[in-house]
């Protein structure tokens, strides 16, 4: 019960591996990750951070069994380093005499698991009074190994989850429009809740990929996703499309890059692309209604259009009767929530709906 309630809450790993230790005589149990650079299931027994940081720091440095690691690993057994370092070795070894012998351990027993996104090793001390048996000890950590497999791979699944999903949910959920997150082999990373509560007449997913119902649409959809290196390698920074859903409603699809600052702070790929879906009204028939429908309000929308007509900051504030210094205001809020850097993004981008606009004249759908 204490193993799986750690795999929810990783601070309750400390005591459910020091009560581990004490039912099978260990002095401690450390949970080392293969990769060195993983915080998350760098885990141990001890409630001395002092002999924590130590044990890592000799496990990775001086640990004399990282020459045999190759050996025991993908076993899926115990082994102890007694099978491959003898207690003369032992004697000699700054990572014995020096660590393990400080802290009343005489050597360890390791299990390596590897599993899905989850690879480590877990790491069980043996106190001083074993060095001297000629017998093993009857009970090791393989009582308790799949046990403590099944609950590391579910709190890295929870990690994931809590992160990307859960920040990403608190970030986007609370938006009127569709938010999605494709991963650069175009898998489905994160729907938010608007997108997700009106998906069913427009598409489905099915194995972490959107399956529209239209041909027409899943064309359409490919073509944009597919936009992506232009996008990244043009100054164009995104593309648009609209689709067409069961009940003839039409919905304004635009992808771009990741921002930046979202993929540093939640540690998701600076590959993966947004697409806003932004259902449009049928009132919605210039290009100021297109513009509102991104997220702008009416006067910014009015700004925008006015840049996107190639008309200098200036030009517009005088044509909009507003002071050069409120239009600059604006303009830097129509630039944050239309995620551009410049006037050329944003160019780029009216033209975009404008074409928009007019293939959607051209087809009859006003």
């Amino acid at each position: 019960e204490n193993i799986y309630q750690s795999s929810l809450e990783k601070e309750h790993w400390d005591s459910t591996l020091a009560s581990i230790a004490q039912a099978l005589d260990y002095e401690g149990i450390a949970i080392v990750p293969d990769d060195q650079e993983e915080t998350l299931l760098k885990i141990s027994s001890s409630t001395n951070k002092q002999s924590d940081f130590e044990y890592y720091n000799h496990y990775i440095s001086q640990n004399p069994m990282r020459t045999f690691s190759h050996l025991y690993k993908g076993k899926q057994i115990v082994i102890s380093d007694l099978n491959y370092i003898s207690k003369e070795q032992m004697a000699k070894s700054a990572y014995y005499v020096d660590f393990l012998n400080k802290y009343e351990c005489a050597y360890s027993e390791r299990l390596h698991i590897s599993e899905k996104n989850v690879s480590c090793t877990i790491a069980a001390q043996r106190g001083l009074k074993y060095l001297n048996r000629d017998t093993p000890p009857e009970l090791t950590i393989d009582i308790f190994s799949n046990h403590i497999k099944m609950s590391l791979l579910f709190l890295k699944k929870m990690n994931l989850d809590n992160s990307l999903n859960y920040k990403l949910s608190g970030l986007y959920d609370r938006m009127d429009f569709g938010v999605c997150l494709i991963t650069h082999d175009k898998k489905i990373l994160f729907l938010n809740r608007s997108i997700q509560e009106n998906q069913n007449d427009l598409f489905y997913v099915s194995k972490d990929n959107i399956i529209f119902y239209s041909n027409h649409n899943e064309n359409l959809w490919r073509k944009l996703l597919n936009s992506k290196k232009d996008i990244i390698s043009s100054n164009i920074h995104s593309e648009m499309t609209t689709f067409i859903d069961k009940n003839n409603h039409k919905i304004l699809a635009r992808i771009m890059p990741l921002p930046t600052i979202i993929a540093d702070h939640f540690g998701t790929t600076a590959r993966c692309q947004m697409v806003f879906f932004y259902d449009l009204k049928p009132s919605q028939n210039n290009i100021i209604d297109l513009l509102r429908s991104l997220g702008l309000s009416h006067s910014e929308a009015q700004l925008a259009q006015r840049i996107g007509h190639l008309e200098t900051l200036k030009e517009s504030a005088q044509n909009l009767c507003i002071s050069y210094e409120t239009a600059r205001t604006s303009l830097k809020k129509v630039f944050s929530k239309l995620n551009i850097n410049t006037q050329n993004e944003l160019v780029a981008l009216v033209r975009a709906l404008l074409e928009i606009r007019y293939d959607r004249f051209s087809r009859g759908f006003e």
